[in-house]
């Protein structure tokens, strides 16, 4: 996000974060996703920080923006498909709101899980639970 208009993100992680049992590709849409939404409803002066922690049995990554929020009658829809929220709807505000979707099929399909919070007006966390990798992989010797 180095270089794009927008802040960039903070970001806050611990160096000895455990491994998670995902795809890296699709670990990547999923942040990249989350980023996206949260620069949109975010101002310029406020803040966005792409985190993670781990959990006893997962690894939890995600996104919080003090942007616009959602308000909690629209907070269990963000997940569907083609969900926009009336804010964003009111103000034409791109996007097609299928970037959430997307981010809970990505999720799911690796075993995982996602959720959100949020305070209109104040903040929005929305985060992704992978499963924590139980064993170090080792690359083939023989290259394949």
């Amino acid at each position: 996000f180095q270089g794009q208009p927008g802040t960039p993100p903070r970001v806050d992680a611990p160096d000895d974060l455990p491994a998670a049992l995902a795809d890296p590709d699709a670990v990547h849409r999923i942040l990249r996703n989350l980023v996206e939404n949260a620069r949109r409803f975010t101002p310029a002066e406020g803040t966005i920080t792409l985190w993670a922690e781990a959990e006893e049995d997962g690894i939890r990554l995600g996104v919080t923006d003090t942007g616009s929020g959602i308000s909690p009658e629209e907070l269990p829809r963000i997940w569907d498909r083609f969900a926009r929220a009336a804010q964003a709807r009111a103000d034409g505000t791109a996007g097609t709101g299928l970037g959430l979707a997307i981010v809970k099929a990505l999720a799911e399909a690796q075993g995982g899980d996602v959720g959100a919070e949020s305070e209109p007006g104040i903040r929005t966390m929305v985060w992704v639970r992978l499963p924590r990798a139980t064993a170090k992989i080792e690359p083939d010797a023989s290259g394949g």
